[in-house]
This record gives C-alpha cells, sequence and structure tokens, in this order.
C-alpha cells in the first residue's frame, strides 16, 4: 500500500489545527524605499515625472519605487498585499497534540508506476485465482494464479 496520501493528509491536518489559534497577523511589510524614483503616467508608463503630479484627466500619477533584488533560487515571495489580503499568520513551531479534529473526504490510488500487469498470450482460462481481491499485495515469486493453456 502507497503511504504517501496518508502522509499528505496527516501533514495537511496538522498544518491546519496550527492554523486555529489566536496570533496576530503578521504586521504589514513597508514598501521597498520610502521615497519613489519617479511618478509615471497612469496610461502611459513611458510618460514620467520626478514629482506627483496629474494627468489631463485628472488622474493622479503612480508612484514607482525602487525593486527589491529576487532572492536566491527555489525561494517562493508574496507580496505584502497578497499575504494582507490572504490573512497570513506566522508563529513559532510547537511540538504537541493536535488541538482541533479534522475530518477531510480523501481518494487513495495506487501508484500506476508500480503496477506490472501479467498476460498470457495463449488460448486458455484461468482455473484458480490464489489472489483474492484487487490491490493484495503479492510477493515476488508467489503464484497468482493457475492457468489451464494446453499450447502452454
Amino acid at each position: 500500500m502507497n503511504l504517501q496520501p496518508w502522509i499528505t493528509l496527516v501533514a495537511l491536518s496538522l498544518w491546519l489545527a496550527g492554523c486555529g489559534g489566536t496570533e496576530s497577523p503578521a504586521p504589514p511589510a513597508e514598501p521597498p524605499a520610502a521615497r519613489p524614483l519617479y511618478y509615471r503616467h497612469p496610461m502611459d508608463p513611458a510618460i514620467t515625472a520626478p514629482e506627483p503630479r496629474k494627468d489631463e484627466m485628472g488622474m493622479d500619477y503612480i508612484p514607482v519605487y525602487a525593486e527589491v533584488p529576487a532572492p536566491a533560487g527555489g525561494t517562493v515571495t508574496l507580496s505584502p498585499a497578497l499575504v494582507n489580503n490572504l490573512g497570513v499568520r506566522t508563529a513559532p513551531v510547537r511540538h504537541g497534540p493536535a488541538a482541533v479534529a479534522l475530518r477531510a473526504a480523501g481518494t487513495l490510488r495506487f501508484d500506476e508506476r508500480s503496477l506490472t500487469e501479467v498476460r498470457v498470450r495463449a488460448p486458455g482460462w484461468v482455473e484458480r485465482l490464489h489472489v483474492r481481491a484487487t490491490g493484495e499485495r503479492v510477493r515476488r515469486g508467489a503464484a497468482l494464479l493457475a492457468v489451464y493453456a494446453p499450447a502452454l
């Protein structure tokens, strides 16, 4: 039996159980630079200005800040606005029993890469089946079935 789905389900339930605390949300991050580099036209990014102003339709120019360098390989970052909208909360890791019971529906499937098909390429039929159910474990070299095939 493949345990990967069970491990994933247990890890998910422990993570969800840890999310039910009363920790305060993460403080919002400050913009990368306190002062914008320049301001750009809301409809045409090619038009810029060193100070805030309004365009011909009365819309404010958009401030452009210095970009924060991307983190090194494999790191995922979220913008502060997205973190705020998602309601992300952080807390130190605590070891202990899960305080919340979690029930979830799921589907267990076999790892199709580890399945093996056995085909007899001769006319005949199965006389006796040694395996009782689909998915039952068998050992290498164990008899699966008895085949009657005169050509064999």
